[in-house]
Parts: structure tokens; sequence; C-alpha cells
């Protein structure tokens, strides 16, 4: 039966009969079969590429003059392309066996398919938007960036509500988004922030829930130097004199005013206690007049903190030097300077010699010895400069060990026993 051709070939045939020789080969080259020429749509903002033959492929590209021999320069057609800017789409059908179909073209021209960009216009205290395609729908932001389909829809005149730069795109199906117009209107101001100083702390505040607030303590800051400033998030605090400058800003409006406020630390810190020697310079009292203080005290040397020793009662001293750090806490009051009350306590009948600080030569109740305010070593040597004795003194009294009368020397400092 007549055979289907499927593509350019050669076919060679021979005849065979019983009882005679084999015929001669004939041939007959087939190479006039083309691939069907493909055709090219486009719809929902992509070109779609096919051919009437479910075995052949399509090739294309959009390198202007590429030879179908330049393999490089053609891509193989998959799914539908996605095209952004004019250009001229070449492509062709290939199959196997076949020749390939004609170089077909498809001109692509952006602005055909893009929607007509909106008119955007102020009236009075109100913008209106409008767009010459039919059916297309108009989104807009207020905040400077780009519009894109999210973007709030434009449905009815919008009510100004400060300095803003609006930016409208239209979008339709079927249509690239249009271009994007923008109106600016920068005339208004946010309103001047405040401030209350309440407590130990600064708020600093502003009639406009969407407004914030930045502070420096910087001279002269400059409002567009960002650095120099900090966002208002809670209430300042401070551990001296400043001078807090500070203003309000707001996405579309122009800044308020800078305004002041001058913090002097003095002025909200409570005074300093008076320190007194009571009972025979025995005991230390502490007093400060302000109602409601309290003291706390150390005498280990260190600063007095709200978690100090609370003062209750004098306190009682100890052979010595002695060494009192105070300061008074009062409740919406900085806490006091501090006060450093020292004092070489010798009971009354101990005769001493200071012979460095914090070591005192003692002769208690016929016993000689050194008072000492710290844990130290101390060596006692006799006038011709020999070490006799190396005494690990204690805080309080220590005797001094059996030394024959006469004079010693110990930190420096000249005693007769």
């Amino acid at each position: 039966e007549p055979i289907a051709l499927n593509g350019n070939c050669v076919f060679t045939a021979k005849a065979f009969a019983e009882g005679l020789f084999d015929s001669e080969k004939t041939e007959l080259a087939v190479s006039d079969m083309t691939v069907a020429n493909p055709a090219a749509k486009f719809e929902n903002l992509k070109l779609t590429l096919s051919v009437d033959d479910a075995q052949a492929n399509v090739w294309y590209t959009t390198v202007a003059d590429a030879e179908v021999t330049d393999t490089e320069a053609w891509t193989l057609y998959t799914e539908p392309i996605a095209l952004d800017s004019n250009c001229t789409v070449r492509f062709f059908a290939r199959r196997d066996g076949f020749n390939d179909s004609e170089v077909m073209t498809f001109e692509f021209v952006y602005a055909d398919y893009q929607t007509a960009a909106p008119v955007i216009i102020r009236e009075g205290d109100s913008v209106v938007m409008t767009c010459e395609t039919e059916g297309a729908e108009i989104r807009y932001t207020a905040d400077g960036t780009e519009p894109t389909e999210e973007s709030t829809l434009y449905t009815e005149p919008i009510i100004l509500n400060g300095n803003v730069i609006i930016s409208a795109k239209a979008f339709k199906n079927d249509m690239f988004a249009s271009i994007v117009s923008t109106l600016e209107i920068a005339d208004m101001q946010v309103a001047n922030p405040y401030c209350e100083f309440d407590n130990l702390a600064l708020v600093l505040m502003v009639d406009d829930p969407q407004a914030s607030i930045w502070y420096t303590i910087a001279d002269n800051a400059d409002v567009i130097n960002a650095e120099a400033w900090t966002l208002y998030t809670e209430p300042l605090t401070f551990t001296g004199d400043c001078t807090v400058s500070y203003f309000a800003r707001r996405d579309g409006f122009n800044d308020s005013e800078v305004v002041t406020f001058v913090h002097v630390y003095a002025d909200y810190q409570a005074a300093t206690p008076e320190v007194s020697l009571i009972e025979d310079n025995s005991k230390v009292e502490i007093v400060s007049g302000i109602d409601g203080a309290e003291i706390r005290f150390t005498l280990d040397g260190t600063e007095p903190t709200e978690n100090s020793e609370l003062y209750i009662e004098p306190i009682e001293l100890e052979y010595g030097m002695n060494t009192i750090h105070a300061r008074v806490f009062v409740p919406g009051m900085y806490a006091s300077e501090e006060i450093v009350f020292t004092y070489n306590y010798i009971p009354t009948g101990v005769e001493s010699i200071t012979v460095a600080n914090g070591i005192a030569f003692a002769m208690e109740d016929g016993v000689a010895g050194f008072i000492s305010s710290v844990e130290t070593l101390l060596h006692v040597y006799d006038m011709r400069g020999v070490c006799v004795a190396v005494l690990d003194l204690k805080p309080g009294f220590n005797a001094l060990p059996d030394l024959a009368p006469g004079f010693y020397l110990a930190a420096g400092k000249k005693f007769k026993l």
C-alpha cells in the first residue's frame, strides 16, 4: 500500500520473483518536507509561540539577524515569554527529518499594551485622580514609594492631612501597569512638642499620635544631622547638668520647631548630710534635715548606694582611723553628694603618736603597742637601723613584744619606750 511520508528520506526499492533474478535497485530521494510555520500570540502579557506539529519544537531569539545555524543565539521555547521592553522576537519550528520552517517575526511595542498614567489634581484640601483607560483601577501611596497592585485603591477624593508626596499608578487586567504619576504637597507642619519633668525623669510629649519626638544633648545640633539625634521612646534621666533639645517629626509633615529644656542637677538634689562626733567622741551622728530622707553609709571605703547599710543610730567608732562614707536618699530627688568623714579614734586613757597614715603608737594601761585601722605588716627598727620586731597588725590595738626601753623607728617615725 502507499507509504505515508514522515520527513525527508531516501527510498531504496528492489523487486523479487521466484525463478527470476532480482531486479536492479531503484532509489527515490524526498527532500522537500518542511515543518509548518509557527505562530505567535501575545496574551496575558506574555508571548505564546506554537506550531501545528506535535513532533516539532520552536526556537526563538531577540538577537537581530541571528542565523539559525548560530545555536548560541537561539533559545528553545518551553513556556510563554515575558517581555518588558520594545523588541523584535524571531522564531522558527524544527523537527528531526524535516527542513526548518521559515523564520517568523513578532514586533513587540510595550506602549501598545500599557495602561494610561493617572492624572492627579489638588482641589482645595483634597486630591482627585482620573485615568483615561476605561476599566482601570488606580492604586496610590502617600509615603514616596512606588505603588503596587497591593497599594491603597483610589475610590474617592483623598483628604489632605499634612505634607505628602502622592504617587499613583493605574492597573488593568491583560495590560501593563502605567507609569507612576506624582503630586507633592509641602506646606504642612507638625505641632511643637512640650515636656514635663517629674520624679527625676523628663517626659516629652506632642499632641499628634502619629508624630515621633527626637532629642539631643549636643550643642547646636542640626536636625538634618541624624546621628546627633535619638528617637524618644521613654522618659529621660540625667546624671548632671545639660540642655535637652527636641522636636517632633511625622512622615509627610515639616518638622516642628526645636524646643529646649535646661536641666540643673543641683535643683533636684538632696542636701549633703551633717556628720558630728558625740559621746566623748566615741560615736558619729549623721543628720539630714529632709523629711522622708534615708541615710545610707559604708565603712569599707566604697561609695554608698541605695542598698548600703541604713543609718538608724549613731555609729560606734573603733580604735584607730575610722572612715565613714554617707549619702542621703530621698524619693523624687537625686542622692546627695557623698560626704567622707575620717577620724582617728583614741579612747580615753590611751596616749598615742601617729607614725603613719592609719597607724598610731599607743600606750594603753601601761602596755605599749600600735593602733591600726587596717591589716598590715610593720617593721620596728632600733636607732642603728636593725630590725628588732616585725608586727602583723590587725585593726585595733596590737601590743608590742618586750623591747628594752629606748628609741625606735617605725613607718618612718621615731617613738620612745
